[in-house]
């Protein structure tokens, strides 16, 4: 589960930000929302047993095999650190950046040697 996407009610329901979209999307189409582990989503998908996964970003390898609507969220990941601190002045601050990209993978890369600190 991927709160706030997706979590079980103590009582088992799902619930979340994804499945209000879909339910909004799909309100004229009858449809069986199920839960599924990480791994078994894209062979799910390719088998047939499901038509939509929800939740699961682009990348080349997953691009190679499966297709992708444009997004309906968009969650970037920051550091935060102290303003004083010896991680005050990260390299790509203020940068948007994908870590599927050369460029975003140079940007983490040097990030991480700052990190050593």
């Amino acid at each position: 589960m991927f709160p706030p996407f997706n979590s079980t009610t103590p009582s088992g329901e799902l619930q979340g930000l994804d499945l209000d979209a879909i339910k909004e999307s799909a309100s004229t189409l009858e449809c069986d929302i199920v839960a599924r582990d990480w791994d078994s989503q894209i062979p799910s998908l390719l088998l047939g047993k499901f038509d939509v996964v929800l939740t699961m970003g682009p990348n080349e390898q997953r691009r190679k095999v499966i297709d992708f609507s444009d997004p309906y969220v968009i969650t970037p990941n920051t550091f935060l650190v102290a303003a004083d601190g010896p991680l005050a002045k990260l390299p790509h601050t203020g940068e948007h950046l994908s870590s599927d990209t050369e460029e975003g993978q140079k940007a983490i890369a040097e990030i991480k040697d700052v990190m050593k600190v």
